[in-house]
């Protein structure tokens, strides 16, 4: 089966049809990485049943000085955040002097996301419930792990015939 934008896509075990946008660069990109689509539709279904189909707030701070990500680490996690408060709060009181900037994404934009960049090796999502995490440390929620979706998305090999 061939994908493009202006296809709706069918994902045949449950007879769904996906036709966002979204939904569509999600399985272009499990498509662009040798991965299985309808494997990636299924997860993201997965997930919308635990997670909700609204939008999550990440942000990403910066030096208050150079406007560079206060990170230096290559490999990094995303913490998505049910509410845009509570990202805000978690930002503020983890990285004070740094200039904080939120950005609403979906379920499938962060799955799409952590497909086309291997330097994402999980994105946790905080739901609005999750008890405040002590300073420096990690709020409770779900881990998705990058290597895991990989490993979950990956064509089955085809069966050996014996002989």
């Amino acid at each position: 089966m061939r994908y493009n934008r202006a296809t709706a896509i069918t994902l045949a075990e449950e007879d769904e049809v996906v036709s966002s946008r979204e939904q569509i660069l999600l399985v272009e990109a499990a498509r662009g990485q040798g991965l299985e689509p309808e494997r990636a539709l299924a997860m993201l279904t997965a997930l919308w049943r635990s997670l909700g189909e609204g939008a999550y707030y990440v942000y990403r701070s910066e030096a208050a000085t150079g406007g560079k990500s206060a990170s230096t680490r290559t490999d990094r996690q995303i913490l998505a955040f049910a509410s845009a408060d509570a990202a805000l709060a978690f930002a503020q009181r983890n990285a004070p002097t740094a200039r904080v900037r939120l950005r609403g994404l979906s379920v499938a934009q962060l799955l799409t996301l952590m497909l086309h960049e291997p330097s994402i090796t999980a994105v946790l999502f905080v739901a609005d419930n999750a008890p405040e995490a002590s300073l420096g440390k990690l709020p409770r929620g779900l881990r998705v792990e990058r290597d895991r979706v990989l490993q979950l998305l990956r064509p089955l090999a085809a069966p050996r015939e014996c002989g």
